[in-house]
This record gives structure tokens, C-alpha cells and sequence, in this order.
């Protein structure tokens, strides 16, 4: 019996669907579906015969939102437009599969050639369902399945392909090669927005709007998920993502399945993803800790050092030792046992150890389950990561060696005995692992088609994510992680060095987070409650421009504006020993910071406002005002001079314009402890205590006024 397909849907009666009408609170998630501020709203899914299209909205006490989905050309994402208060435009202009021919070539949803053909819709439950067939000539078709929903201000995209069709009278079914989210079109004046933190994409602005649009990386059964930032025209932009599908050895993919987050909102924060993952099992312990991060060459001066920060008033310590495997810093990895000789061996590490254990500091020592090297005793060729070209996949590369990426499966063989001897044999308490945590899941994908997950980015993730439980219960103590990509892993693990990025990767390796605007909402509203982190980034990683190594951070002030920086992010203090001054930089973020991360560690941001010009506003505002200056560093509109209030009566106020001074508005009549790097009677001074100056001036660059209604502890 063969088969016959409509080329129209099967027709529904006009009608509509309320199935939402309550007021929303914060409300835990398990995915990366953005979440409303509190306040009533409806949903509703209806058909409109005048247009063949589907109309999935939004009504709240704030905005109305309607998103038409058409039966015409819904096959791509150009079916799907945005309608809010009267402005139309498109979110994703040509969205959708790219396909590979026999021939191997490469066919876009607009590519010449290509047809579609509407197999079936109808309204199912709260989803309208759709299935479509997209083909060039008689050479070769697809056949894939859109469900798409809506919650809140977001609407809910899932995309799958549906397989081969029995008796399809095209015989040869298409390679799928991607998903394109691709760009916005009919946009006013459209903006890309890189979030510090939020790698994984951009959000747009346009007129007074601010959208995102991504895949929820924790369903996604991709290998790879690459943001992509590029202007197209006046009214067009690159801002989201691509899902590239890519081969496993065994010359077979995963199948397209994607879920996919579109959110309009007149509020940033509203468009932020979520992130569905726990509270760190070590946060406390990670607040009451500020890191010192050594490089040093030997361990007598490391505890030379220690003993030296001591007699300085300087506790409290996490130390981190990078410097200390026994084949040198990025050699032989993963077996770095014992501790390297020329440094003092093991007897003197011990010592280091037990001196810190004694201190009741946290004591790690620098891991690595990502660069396979071949010099390394344990090194297998089985053991590495595959490319869909079956050979190995490339590591950090040095002078002596190039490493490997290790099979993310093999990981657990290698670091849990690997690991416990660390442990057993230096008694360390906390942990601190590179690369993997600094690198995005796509970056860790095995095309092994014998492993499980093959192929898939989310494989990687959950392998990522249990490695830091693995070093935790090994070490019965906190883990820290290299920095870059953390928000994918934040709460799994206890601190991250913390670099500033976004997801403008066009931008990214011309300068480091001093350069970029002091955003810190994404931040605080959806990492800060799950880890604490401190710094943020090494003093080579925030100051860098054009060159990694051209860099500041060799003066006092210089490495104030990184503390300044610290206090606004929420983050807790962090210094290196090749710093300008170790000890000095060592006082300064332990004096000032740490006491500040002690009582906002546990603490909420309820209230998070930027001055412009004497007045204080939300960052959508002040966005709004400020689209194409707020993020250029030579501009006096900058983003650059942040308030912060926490739930528990903390203020903080940071200034780090590089130019402009901020004269604060400070109460009066506030008692309790102050904390501030502020101009008094035109001297700049530094000050903790319980004594609030009359009138304060925040300096250029640097300046900080913080206030607790109690005293640190």
C-alpha cells in the first residue's frame, strides 16, 4: 500500500487555548528555559484561518507578545515571527537544517533548488505539532518533525527527525550537517549583547526588546554548539548558535533532536537562561577561603611564603600549587607523581602540607585529566579521544610534547587512582583541576562510535560535571576549576579562576575583561547562588589587549581595579604570587575583599542599578539609552559604575570607568561597617571600620564603597 501526503494541514476549527494564568515566583527548574519576574500572565495557543497560522501568546500585566507560527513556510524558522506591541520582525530569518547531497554538498533551507512540502499540523494538547518533508529534485529529501509550545514570554521549539518514509517516491534520504539558528532580519537597529559569563551566546537588542535564542545544552543531541556573532546589514544580525552534527567513526551521526529557547522581554534578565544545575557541596567553604594561586619553583619558597602571608596577618588561606609535578608544569600528564626533585621532592610538599593542614588552610595541588601526554608512563593510544576522522584529537601542545585529548569515559581510570595517591600521600584537603572546566562540552566530544554517548556534547557535559563530585569525594573538600566556560559547570563545582568572557567570540582574543563592561547581572541572578568564585581571571587573562602577554597588573592600582572588580561580580578574593607584590596584593584583597565575601557569599542581589549621570538604573535601561556605547571602552557612556543591594542589607558601590570620577549618595545615618577606596577631602584612601565619611568620591578605574549592617566575622 502506498502512502499519500497533503499539501495542506488538516484543517482545525478556529478556537483558542488558555492553559496558563497564575502569578510566578522563583520557582526551581531543571533546564536552561528562561524564567519571568513575578506577575500574572496567560498563555494561549490558537489557529487563524485568514493566515494559515498558528498563534502562540503571551498576556501579562507588562507586555503583550505573540508569536505566529505559519503553515506557508514553516519548515524553517522564517514561519515563525514576533509580533510585541505592534513591532513585527523576524527572530531567526532562515533557521533550520542544513543538509549534505550524495554529492556532498551543502544545502541551506534557502538554497536554490530546495522544496518543501507541509505533511500534516494540527494543535495537540498546549503544542502545535507539525511534520515536514524538504527535498532538492529527485536527488534526496529529509523528513522532520517541529513541536512547539510556549511558557511565559518563551517559546518552545523541539525539532527531531522523524527517519526514512516507506514508499517515499525519493529514494535516498539527506545527511544532516547542522541546525542554523542564523540571523534576525526586519530588525530596528539591531544589537549584539555579549553577557560576561554567558558563553554560549549573545542576546539581541532591538527596538527596546531584548531576545535570545539557543539550544538547551543539557538535551541537545549535537556534537557541537558554536556561538556566532557577525553583522549582516542594518537590520540583521548574527547572535545565537549553530548545531553542528558531525560524523562518528563508524561513518553514522546522532539523529536531530533539538530543544530550542526563543524569549522576548522588555527586561534583559527575563531573556537569561536558567541554570538548572545544584548549590556546590563545598560553597561554604569555599567563602570562608581566599585563594592563593602559586606558580612558584620550589616548595621551601612556597612555604617560605605561606609562613611569610602568616606573620603578615594574612589566613585563611586555599593554596593552590600549579608548580610541582615531577616531569615540570605540562609534561608527562596525567602522571605527575612524585613531586618533582629539583623543587624539594616529596618530603618538602609535605611539609608544605602539613604546615597548611596545621593552619586549618585548604591545600590543592594542580591536576590534569584533559592532556594526554605520549612522554606520559600511562600513556594509551586506546585512551584517546577520536576525531571524526579517527585519529587523535590534539591537546595543549608545548615545546617538548603535543598532548592528546583523553577519552572523557577513560577519565575516572586515570584521576580516581591517580588522585587518592595525591591525596594519601600529601594529605591534601581541596583540589584544583585545569582545562576541562575552561573548556565548552563540544570541546570534549569522543567520535568513538564504541563509546556510549559518541558523538554528543552532552556526554561530555556529564562527564565534566561528575569529574568535580569524583575530586571531591577523593579530597573531602572543595574543587576549583580554570575558568572560561564555568557557567555550564557552576555548582558542580566549589570555585572556578573566574575570566571574564562573553559570547562575542569575534572579540574574544583581542581583550581581556578589563576591557569589557562591568555587566553584572547574569552573574549574580544565576551563578552567584550556586558558587562561590573567586577573582576574576589571572592578572595576564583581565588586562590583556591585542597580545596575551602585553598586560598591566605590575602596580598597586592596577591590581585595585581587579579587587574593585571582584567586589561587583560578588566574587572572593584571589591573589598570585607572580603578581607585582604577592604580599601587598595579598593584604589589599584580604583586607578589602575577603571581608566583603564573608557577607555576601550566602546573600541574594535584590537590587542591581548603573549610574548614569547622577540617576540610577536597571541595565535594560540603561542599555536602552546607551545601545552602541555601553560596551566601548573609550566611551564615557560605558558600563562601568554598578550598585548592588543584597537581601541581607549589604551595599556595594563600584566604580572602574577608566576616566570618570563617582561622587556617591550616602546615607547618613547608617551604622555599622564600611569598607571603601574612595576620595575623602581630595585624598584617596583606603578604609575598613565603622566610621562613615561625610562625602565620598569614587575614584576612576578603582574606586569601591561598601557597607554591611554588621560587622564581618
Amino acid at each position: 500500500m502506498k502512502l499519500f501526503y497533503l499539501n495542506r494541514i488538516f484543517l482545525i476549527p478556529v478556537f483558542v487555548i488558555v492553559f496558563f494564568a497564575f502569578s510566578e515566583s522563583s520557582i526551581a527548574q531543571k533546564t536552561s528555559i528562561p524564567s519571568l519576574n513575578p506577575g500574572s500572565y496567560n498563555n494561549s495557543v490558537s489557529f487563524e484561518n485568514s493566515t494559515d497560522s498558528y498563534i502562540l501568546s503571551y498576556t501579562g500585566e507588562d507586555v503583550s507578545i505573540a508569536y505566529r507560527y505559519s503553515n506557508k513556510n514553516g519548515y524553517s524558522l522564517n514561519g515563525i515571527t514576533t509580533e510585541v506591541n505592534g513591532y513585527v520582525f523576524n527572530p531567526s530569518y532562515f533557521g533550520g537544517v542544513s543538509l549534505i547531497s550524495p554529492g556532498k554538498r551543502r544545502y541551506y533551507l534557502w538554497s536554490e533548488g530546495i522544496s518543501s512540502r507541509l505533511i500534516k499540523s494540527s494543535i495537540t494538547g498546549n503544542a502545535v505539532i507539525s511534520e515536514w518533508v524538504v527535498s532538492y529534485s529527485d536527488e534526496f529529501y529529509f523528513h522532520y518533525q517541529y513541536n512547539i509550545s510556549i511558557s511565559g514570554k518563551t517559546l518552545i521549539i523541539n525539532v527531531k527527525d522523524l527517519g526514512k518514509i516507506r514508499n517515499y517516491p525519493i529514494q535516498t534520504y539527506a545527511i544532516l550537517y547542522s541546525f542554523e539558528l542564523d540571523r534576525c532580519e526586519n530588525t530596528l537597529n539591531p544589537v549584539m549583547i555579549g553577557i560576561p559569563y554567558l558563553t554560549a551566546f549573545n542576546i539581541l537588542y532591538t527596538n527596546n526588546y531584548f531576545v535570545s535564542l539557543f539550544f538547551d545544552w543539557t538535551k541537545t543531541n549535537s556534537s557541537v554548539i558554536k556561538p556566532y556573532d557577525l553583522k549582516y546589514s542594518v537590520t540583521s544580525v548574527y547572535y545565537s548558535q549553530n548545531a553542528e552534527y558531525n560524523y562518528k567513526t563508524n561513518g553514522k551521526k546522532n539523529k536531530l533532536d533539538e530543544t530550542i529557547y526563543l524569549t522576548i522581554s522588555e527586561n534583559i534578565e527575563e531573556v537569561f537562561p536558567e541554570i538548572p544545575n545544584p548549590v556546590a557541596k563545598y560553597k561554604s567553604e569555599s567563602i570562608s577561603h581566599l585563594i592563593y594561586d602559586n606558580w612558584d619553583r620550589g616548595f621551601q619558597t612556597i612555604l617560605n611564603n605561606v609562613k611569610g602571608l602568616k606573620e603578615k596577618g594574612l589566613d585563611n588561606l586555599w593554596l593552590i600549587v600549579h608548580n610541582w609535578q615531577n616531569g615540570g608544569y605540562d609534561n608527562k600528564l596525567p602522571d605527575v607523581l612524585p613531586a618533582n626533585a629539583q623543587y624539594g621532592g616529596n618530603s618538602v610538599m609535605k611539609e608544605l602540607s602539613a604546615y597548611c593542614i596545621s593552619e586549618n588552610y585548604l591545600f590543592s595541588l594542580h591536576e590534569n585529566y584533559s592532556d594526554f601526554y605520549p612522554n606520559a608512563p600511562s600513556y594509551k593510544k586506546s585512551d584517546l579521544a577520536l576525531s571524526q576522522n579517527q585519529i587523535p584529537v590534539n591537546g595543549w601542545k608545548t615545546d617538548i610534547a603535543q598532548a592528546h585529548l583523553m577519552k572523557p569515559s577513560k577519565i575516572k581510570n586515570y584521576l580516581i587512582p591517580i588522585s587518592s595517591n595525591i591525596q594519601n600521600t600529601f594529605n591534601t584537603n581541596s583540589a584544583f583541576i585545569d582545562v576541562i572546566t575552561a573548556r565548552s562540552p563540544s570541546e570534549y566530544v569522543d567520535y568513538d562510535a564504541q563509546v556510549i554517548d559518541a558523538g554528543k556534547s552532552t556526554g561530555s557535559f556529564k562527564i565534566i560535571c561528575d569529574v568535580g563530585e569524583q575530586l571531591r569525594k577523593i579530597h573531602r573538600g572543595p574543587v576549583s576549576g580554570e575558568g572560561y566556560h564555568q557557567f555550564y559547570y557552576t555548582g558542580y563545582y566549589d570555585d572556578f579562576a573566574s575570566q571574564i568572557q562573553t559570547g562575542l567570540v569575534s572579540d574574544q582574543h583581542l581583550k581581556g575583561g578589563y576591557y569589557k563592561p562591568l555587566l553584572v547581572d547574569f552573574d549574580l541572578r544565576k551563578m552567584h547562588d550556586k558558587t562561590m568564585v573567586h577573582g576574576v581571571g589571572y592578572l595576564e587573562r583581565f588586562f590583556y589587549k591585542d597580545s596575551y602577554w602585553k598586560y598591566m597588573g605590575r602596580s598597586k592600582d592596577s591590581v585595585m581595579i581587579l579587587s574593585a572588580t571582584e567586589l561587583a561580580y560578588g566574587h572572593g578574593a584571589f591573589f598570585q604570587s607572580n603578581s607585582y607584590d604577592f604580599k601587598e596584593q595579598g593584604l589589599l584583597e584580604y583586607n578589602y575583599v575577603y571581608p566583603m565575601q564573608l557577607m555576601y557569599g550566602n546573600a541574594q542581589a535584590v537590587n542591581i542599578l548603573y549610574n548614569d549621570n547622577g540617576n540610577l538604573v536597571t541595565l535594560s535601561e540603561y542599555i536602552k539609552k546607551y545601545p552602541n556605547t555601553f560596551d566601548k571602552f573609550d566611551s564615557n557612556d560605558f558600563l562601568s559604575q554598578v550598585f548592588i543591594e543584597y537581601d541581607n542589607g549589604v551595599t556595594v558601590y563600584v566604580n572602574r570607568h577608566p576616566r570618570r570620577e563617582w561622587r556617591v549618595n550616602l546615607k547618613g545615618d547608617a551604622n555599622g561597617w564600611f569598607d571603601y577606596h574612595g576620595i575623602v577631602n581630595r585624598e584617596k584612601i583606603l578604609y575598613t571600620g565603622n566610621s562613615q565619611p561625610e562625602d565620598l568620591t569614587l575614584p576612576a578605574s578603582n574606586g569601591w564603597y561598601c557597607y554591611s549592617p554588621v560587622n564581618p566575622k
